[in-house]
């Protein structure tokens, strides 16, 4: 299959003009993605754990971040929000993704 660099470009500028609307709130939706393997969520659940500043990554996302980033990487308190605004007890989190 071949590759158009100058789409490929265009295409990964479109997709970063878009991650504007994501937020350190609803990056708490990927808890609820059913294709999301159980070691990423236990990262992510782990990343809720730490206290400390907010993430600062939202808003400076570049087509090389896209690349590497993991949802972990977003996770913070303000993530937290999500689920309080769900209705949703916080305990889920002290469990095992597994269950």
């Amino acid at each position: 299959m071949d590759i158009n660099a100058s789409i490929s470009k265009a295409a990964i500028k479109s997709f970063c003009g878009h991650l504007w609307y994501l937020s350190e709130v609803l990056i708490g939706l990927v808890f609820f993605d059913p294709t999301v393997p159980i070691e990423m969520k236990t990262a992510m659940v782990a990343a809720l754990r730490k206290t400390g500043q907010d993430n600062q990554t939202f808003g400076v996302l570049t087509a090389a971040d896209i690349a590497v980033k993991q949802p972990s990487d977003f996770m913070s308190q303000p993530t937290r929000t999500l689920f309080t605004a769900l209705d949703i007890s916080h305990g889920f989190l002290t469990h095992d993704p597994t269950t």
